[in-house]
C-alpha cells in the first residue's frame, strides 16, 4: 500500500521544439470544448494530486466549486485514509480570501500576463506555468479565456515546446517546460483546446530530475449549485458544518453525473481502478 502512495517517475519527453509553433497555432485556430457549453455560476474543477512523502498526504483526491464573489466548496479525500473520510469546505460570498474576486481569464492577456507571472520584469517562465496551473484548479475558462491565457505566454521566452505528451490519464497533449539550475515546471495542455491536463514539478537530483509534485486535471466545466446548497439564509460560521457527513458521502458518490461534461475515458481514473501512464513505473491507485 506504501508503494501505491509514492509519487511516481518523471513524464518522458521526447524531441523539444524551441519555437511555439505549436502554441500559435491553438491561439490562432481555437477549439471549442465540451466543457463550453456547460451552463453555471460555479466553476467546477475535479483535481488529482500527488506530492512528495515530505509533504504529507501523499495522494489528494478533490472536487472545488468557485465563483467570480469568492462563493464555493470543495471536497477531499485523502490518501492513505484517515478517520474522516471526505473532508469539506464551504464559502459563502467573499469568504475565500485565496482568491481575488472576479475572473481572471477576463482579463487582456497582458494583465493576465502579468498576474500569471508577478515577479518585476513579468518574464518568469516558470512563475508563468505555475501561476496557470494554479488557477486551473479553481477555474473553468471557456474557449475566450483559454486564448488569453495562450497568447499571454506566447509573449514570455524561455519555454520549450514537446508536440506530444502523454499524461497520468492516458491523455496525449502539448507539453511545455520552464526550467532553472535547480528545479523544472512541465504543463500538458490538450492539444486542440489549450484545457490544462497535468502540471508536473520536478527537483534536480544526482540522477536526473525528481518529481516532487504532480497534479491531474481530470475535469472542468460549470455548475449552478455546489454539493449541497442552503434552503435558507445561512452564516459564516455555520456554513462549513452545515451539510451532514451523509450528504456529503453522497454527493462525493454521484461526483462524475453532476460533472456535465465528464469524459468518459476518464472514468477509470475517477472510480480508482486504474491510471494509464507515461512514467517508468504504474501509476498510483486509491484503495
Amino acid at each position: 500500500m506504501a508503494n501505491d502512495m509514492e509519487i511516481a517517475g518523471q513524464t518522458r519527453l521526447w524531441f523539444p521544439h524551441p519555437p511555439a509553433t505549436r502554441l500559435r497555432d491553438l491561439i490562432n485556430r481555437p477549439s471549442e470544448s465540451s466543457c463550453d457549453l456547460s451552463a453555471g455560476t460555479f466553476n467546477v474543477v475535479h483535481y488529482r494530486q500527488w506530492s512528495s512523502p515530505d509533504f504529507p498526504p501523499a495522494l489528494r483526491d478533490v472536487v472545488q466549486w468557485h465563483a467570480d464573489d469568492r462563493s464555493g466548496a470543495a471536497l477531499t479525500t485523502t490518501y492513505p485514509r484517515g478517520t474522516v473520510e471526505v473532508t469539506s469546505d464551504y464559502w459563502l460570498p467573499g469568504d475565500n480570501l485565496r482568491l481575488s474576486p472576479g475572473d481572471p481569464f477576463a482579463d487582456s492577456e497582458s494583465g493576465f500576463r502579468d498576474l500569471l507571472v508577478g515577479s518585476p520584469d513579468h518574464t518568469d517562465p516558470q512563475a508563468a506555468l505555475r501561476g496557470l496551473a494554479l488557477l486551473a484548479c479553481w477555474h473553468s475558462p471557456r474557449q475566450a479565456g483559454r486564448t488569453t491565457a495562450l497568447i499571454a505566454l506566447d509573449h514570455i521566452r524561455g519555454f520549450t515546446f514537446y508536440s506530444r505528451v502523454t499524461d497520468r490519464a492516458g491523455r496525449s497533449g502539448i507539453g511545455i517546460t520552464a526550467a532553472d539550475q535547480d528545479s523544472r515546471d512541465l504543463l500538458i495542455l490538450h492539444a486542440t483546446t489549450g484545457e490544462v491536463l497535468a502540471y508536473e514539478g520536478a527537483v534536480r537530483a544526482p540522477i536526473g530530475w525528481q518529481v516532487g509534485f504532480y497534479r491531474l486535471y481530470l475535469t472542468h466545466t460549470h455548475s449552478p449549485d455546489r454539493y449541497w446548497e442552503p434552503h435558507h439564509a445561512i452564516n459564516k460560521a455555520t456554513a462549513a458544518i452545515a451539510a451532514s457527513p451523509s450528504e456529503i458521502q453522497l454527493a462525493w458518490a454521484r461526483r462524475p453525473s453532476c460533472l456535465t461534461c465528464h469524459d468518459p475515458r476518464h472514468e477509470e481514473v475517477n472510480s480508482g481502478r486504474s491510471f494509464a501512464r507515461s512514467a517508468t513505473r504504474p501509476a498510483p491507485t486509491p484503495p
